[in-house]
């Protein structure tokens, strides 16, 4: 399993790619977008849920 911080540059790196601000990938998977933040900057300190990387898996159009 990768590290929150490897989630967070992986997310960071899509969302980017996409065009999105952090506050709009927030309101699209229906999170705050200073949890997104400390996501990506690797400050979280734990895994996201399984349901909210699905989420972000469907709203980059990646592969869960």
């Amino acid at each position: 399993m990768p590290s929150d911080a490897e989630i967070g540059r992986l997310l960071k790196g899509l969302r980017q790619q996409r065009g999105l601000t952090q506050q709009r990938l927030a309101d699209l998977v229906d999170t705050n977008h200073t949890y997104l933040s400390k996501l990506e900057n690797g400050r979280l300190g734990t895994i996201p849920s399984t349901w909210l990387l699905a989420a972000f898996a469907d709203v980059l159009k990646v592969d869960r």
